[in-house]
């Protein structure tokens, strides 16, 4: 028998593209089911018209990101939705200051992250790995309790991971995964005892490592899952 539909999830998508299909994905994968009816529903804003989150910010060009951003949570409002989420870690930064004003509950996908660190990994480093404009926002940072340690990358290290993620929205898997391999080994150096994903395009490009991982995509699954379900 299916589940009784209390909430109905909506999903800012568009974030781009791929990192969408990745989320939704998770969160299809991490439900118990056995049937077509045992899936929680879920509606998606496909909104790729929202300009691009770092380009915003690095240039102080917010305003039409904003806009657009509560446009589609407005249309996924209107469609009956009573729980947002948005895999995008950057989005967040232009949400700051409003969520208390929205009347449905919108998933703070950069807090539940934090929350899972610091219950599941409270004595390791960890270091962010984020677009160039989350980094610059301090979004993650800020939130940071006191007692975790957070590994700050240089420079360069900044613009290949940025580099990683563009290499995703472009569709080319292949050169993203063998990019990121290329860099683990460097973040080693830097004392990372472990690695957060605070962009989701990047857990499609993410290789084997031998450290724990703080997926932004998934903790949002998660957190989609635990909300649904009360």
């Amino acid at each position: 028998m299916g589940r009784k539909v209390r909430k109905l999830l909506g999903v800012v998508g568009g974030l781009g593209p791929w990192a969408t299909m990745y989320f939704l994905q998770e969160f299809l994968s991490q439900q118990k089911a056995e049937k077509d009816q045992d899936y929680y529903p879920f509606l998606v804003d496909f909104a790729t018209e929202v300009p691009d989150r770092t380009e915003a910010i690095l240039s102080g060009r917010t305003a039409e990101v904003e806009q657009t951003l509560l446009a589609s949570i407005e249309r996924l409002k209107r469609a009956g939705c009573n729980l947002i989420a948005i895999p995008c870690n950057t989005a967040h930064w232009f949400l700051a200051g409003k969520w208390d004003t929205f009347s449905v509950k919108i998933l703070d996908m950069v807090s539940e992250v934090i929350s899972r660190w610091e219950k599941e990994y409270p004595g390791k480093a960890f270091t962010l790995l984020a677009t160039l404009g989350t980094l610059r926002t301090g979004l993650y940072q800020e939130k940071v309790p006191e007692g975790l340690k957070l590994v700050t990358l240089p420079e360069d290290l900044r613009q290949a991971v940025h580099r990683i993620i563009l290499q995703v929205k472009a569709n080319r898997l292949g050169e993203a995964r063998e990019s990121f391999a290329r860099l683990i080994p460097e973040l080693g150096k830097l004392g990372a005892e472990g690695l957060i994903l605070g962009c989701t395009e990047l857990g499609l490009a993410l290789p084997e490592v031998d450290l724990p991982v703080l997926d932004s995509v998934k903790v949002l699954a998660g957190a989609c899952l635990r909300e649904l379900a009360m």
